[in-house]
């Protein structure tokens, strides 16, 4: 037989007789045999022996806990700093108040007083650290106070009246600048005084140049300028009229510069020559500003009057 011809449909009901499929299905169980419950109760009392004739046992009694070693231990109570002591002048208080642990702080709302019957205890606070203290240097108004205080004397109050402060002398009386403001007068006089003496022996040279200037009265004018010239040398030694020396040496000086050395068709600088024309008047002109404006220091004849001009209002003030 060929390969196809083996092969053979087992669903096709031509070639087998139909099988009756509830044929091979399984009987069904028979039901649980009845228990009879009043049987086995009976089998149970029965076996069971009978306790009803035997007493009851009571219960064992609890042993007591041992006695501890050592001192009893006081009963916990809260610090005494926490609770604020009441003053002499608050009022009694009855048996029933509980004290309230006062702020440890400032800023802390008010604690409000509880019910009679409860007890609020606050826990511990840690305190802080110490604060430390830097050392503050004193001012000067302190020290001003406490040598006051050290010496007795009243601070100015409602019914006390402080003294007016006294007049003291100017900076330039001290040593020093009166030392070198006394140097330095004598030298502007030395210079002065060279000068005068130079024009006064070539007198007719000096009357050529105030004759070539606008101005008129040449003559009048070159001794006028000699004259002024050793008047000024002679306050300078003297320290007699410092400023007004001052000021006479400015208005000379400039009187020179500008009528007889920066004239109409003179040069101010010369090729050749360092510096300008001029530069001796101009240096002048200055040290006149400055004897004008300090004076001529306490060594000097203005030095003495103005120390007893002080003394003087000093003398007014303590009246």
């Amino acid at each position: 037989m060929s390969d196809e011809a083996d092969v053979v449909d087992l669903t096709d009901d031509s070639i087998h007789p139909v099988i009756d499929k509830s044929a091979n299905a399984l009987p069904p169980l028979p039901p649980p045999p009845s228990v009879d419950e009043q049987a086995i109760s009976q089998v149970i009392d029965e076996v069971a022996p009978d306790l009803s004739h035997l007493p009851p046992v009571p219960p064992a009694p609890l042993a007591p806990p041992p006695p501890l070693s050592g001192p009893p231990t006081p009963p916990l109570s809260p610090p005494d700093d926490l609770w604020r002591s009441a003053s002499p002048a608050d009022p009694p208080e009855e048996e029933d108040s509980v004290r309230v642990p006062a702020s440890l702080y400032r800023d802390q709302p008010e604690i409000q007083e509880p019910q009679p019957g409860i007890v609020e205890v606050e826990q511990p606070v840690t305190q802080p650290t110490d604060t430390v203290i830097m050392p503050v240097e004193p001012t000067v108004d302190d020290r001003r106070a406490a040598r006051s205080r050290a010496l007795g004397e009243v601070e100015p109050g409602a019914d006390v009246v402080a003294a007016p402060p006294k007049f003291g002398p100017p900076s330039v009386y001290k040593p020093w600048p009166s030392f070198v403001l006394f140097v330095f007068r004598l030298l502007v006089a030395a210079a002065l005084s060279i000068r005068a003496t130079q024009e006064l022996g070539h007198l007719s040279a000096t009357k050529a140049l105030w004759a070539n200037s606008v101005l008129s009265s040449p003559d009048l004018l070159a001794v006028l300028q000699i004259v002024l010239e050793y008047l000024i040398a002679i306050m300078l030694i003297l320290g007699l009229g410092t400023r007004v020396a001052g000021i006479l040496m400015v208005v000379v000086f400039t009187a020179i510069l500008a009528f007889l050395v920066w004239g109409p068709g003179i040069p101010v600088f010369t090729s050749g020559v360092n510096g300008f024309l001029g530069e001796y008047e101009l240096g002048m002109v200055a040290i006149g500003l400055l004897f004008a404006g300090i004076g001529g220091g306490r060594a000097a004849v203005d030095g003495a009057v103005h120390r007893a001009r002080l003394e003087k209002k000093n003398a007014r003030l303590g009246q």
